[in-house]
């Protein structure tokens, strides 16, 4: 009898437990969704630094406020930094080719804002393939 108590105590507890388990994947899962999008509206920034580098041959000039034959950086945040529902995307910069975003409204771990640092590497091609560097505090959380 009392080994049948013990057993259904501990089927209890770990029912109990799986929830909490089920609820952090969820939101694990909200927060990637909501860096998908970010990677998404920020490939102006993106398209603009590999136009600048192909024009100029170096990324040290692509920077906010840049321009050059067929690439323009003065473009800003514009529409994608409006407060708002779904508005993720508190600031974004361009700094040597590499774009730096501060988000907002991503609730993670009890924070709610995080940076996503998009670093550009020059590949065996000549082209530039994007990472999210491994310090930027998204990567850190294992959402992004």
């Amino acid at each position: 009898m009392l080994r049948k108590m013990i057993i259904a105590s501990a089927a209890l507890l770990l029912s109990a437990q799986v929830p909490a388990a089920d609820v952090s994947a969820g939101l694990r899962y909200a927060a990637r969704s909501s860096f998908d999008r970010i990677w998404s509206q920020t490939s102006l920034f993106r398209n603009g630094i590999e136009l600048c580098y192909f024009d100029t041959g170096r990324l040290d000039g692509c920077n906010d406020g840049g321009s050059g034959n067929g690439w323009d950086m003065e473009y800003g945040a514009g529409e994608i930094t409006k407060e708002g529902p779904g508005s993720y995307i508190r600031s974004v910069s361009v700094v040597h080719g590499v774009v730096i975003i501060t988000t907002r409204n991503i609730e993670f771990n009890g924070e709610d804002s995080f940076t996503e640092i998009q670093v550009p590497e020059l590949n065996e091609e000549k082209k530039l393939d994007w990472t999210v560097w491994p310090g930027s505090s998204c990567a850190k959380a294992g959402i992004c």
